[in-house]
């Protein structure tokens, strides 16, 4: 089980993580560690939540797009490409897992996040579920995956009542998205307080222009708040922290 929040700002996308991963049918606590957002071109992440499946997925299309876009093979440029490269991956696998899973569930969602440096805008997408793969849905500013419906619901509320009192122009600030995803940790830590299934710790990433040229910041949040800037580049299973306290 997971929890996501991803974020679209005015220069950017946030996309902040629990790291917990629990076995399936127990509440035994594998790793606090586990990395759930990946960077599949320098353009795009993609996050997932509910089977490990969905992990795997991400990892194979990081594999199979991110070299070519940095050799400006059109496909990792261009999002209706990709776009369709992701959606029809996660249909076929998630197609197989519902036909063969006892109660014809499906193995969770997705959300993608990608900055256009032609069109200068950032886009936020959701996928899976009931509703499955076959298109993306456009997320204004706030989507959540994981966990529970009504921690899902929770975590939304607190998430617009604070970027309501947020001032425009703080929004607008290079640095807003550390402090906002500090604020985002505390709530989904006071949400998910006596769910199991859900970490303190958060990864987070945040994705921008920079002379038009995508980049990212990448860092782990520990559960007391405290910030530890991550390699970028690094798509290991497993976050590479000195501690978690």
């Amino acid at each position: 089980m997971t929890l996501i929040v991803g974020v679209r700002l005015p220069k950017g996308i946030l996309l902040v993580s629990d790291t917990r991963e629990t076995k399936e049918y127990t509440d035994e606590i594998v790793s606090d560690l586990k990395r759930k957002i990946t960077l599949i071109t320098p353009e795009c992440y993609v996050t997932s939540s509910g089977q490990e499946s969905t992990n795997l997925i991400a990892s194979i299309l990081r594999n199979c797009l991110f070299n070519s876009s940095l050799n400006k093979n059109p496909l990792g440029h261009l999002g209706r490409k990709r776009h369709k490269v992701i959606l029809d991956l996660y249909d076929q696998v998630n197609r197989v897992f519902m036909i063969n899973h006892k109660l014809n569930e499906p193995m969770g969602h997705i959300l993608v996040a990608e900055c256009d440096n032609e069109a200068n805008e950032f886009n936020l997408f959701e996928a899976g579920g009931y509703d499955g793969f076959k298109n993306f849905n456009n997320i204004d500013r706030i989507g959540v995956i994981g966990a529970s419906q009504q921690i899902r619901y929770n975590v939304k509320v607190h998430i617009e009542k604070l970027l309501n009192e947020v001032p425009e122009e703080k929004l607008n600030l290079e640095y807003i998205f550390e402090p906002l995803a500090k604020d985002i940790q505390r709530i989904i830590q006071q949400v998910t307080s006596d769910y199991v299934w859900v970490g303190e710790s958060m990864y987070c990433t945040y994705l921008t222009l920079d002379n038009n040229i995508p980049a990212s910041s990448v860092f782990f949040l520990k559960p007391n708040g405290k910030l530890e800037p991550m390699d970028k580049d690094d798509n290991s299973e497993f976050l590479k922290i000195s501690g978690v306290m």
